[in-house]
């Protein structure tokens, strides 16, 4: 059976304002599934910077990040093409403190 590896990062990107705080999440899967920014490392990139380029694309705004929070790895199946692959994926998320940007200018694959 192939199996495909993939090395991912994004972030948790917050804001605090006189109100409290926000978080910020995207839109996938045509507005049925909410979740955080993050994509996959390109080859030489360290994880952070990926994070930080990641969120970049999908939402349109820079952050500086605070502190790593967790490594997520996992394994999971997918079907397709007549053939079942195995994925390896490992996800690395970091705390990201909004620094500038507006959300209306993002990427559309989110």
């Amino acid at each position: 059976m192939k199996t495909v590896f993939e090395i991912s990062a994004g972030g948790v990107v917050y804001k605090k304002d006189e109100t409290g705080y926000w978080f910020l999440l995207i839109s996938v899967k045509d507005g049925k599934v909410w979740t955080l920014p993050k994509g996959l490392v390109e080859k030489g990139e360290k994880p952070e910077n990926a994070a930080l380029r990641e969120i970049k694309e999908e939402t349109g705004v820079s952050g500086r990040i605070e502190t790593f929070l967790d490594k997520v790895e996992l394994w999971f199946f997918q079907k397709g093409n007549g053939e079942t692959v195995r994925h390896h994926k490992i996800i690395y998320h970091y705390l990201v403190e909004y620094m500038e940007g507006d959300i209306s200018r993002h990427d559309f694959e989110v």
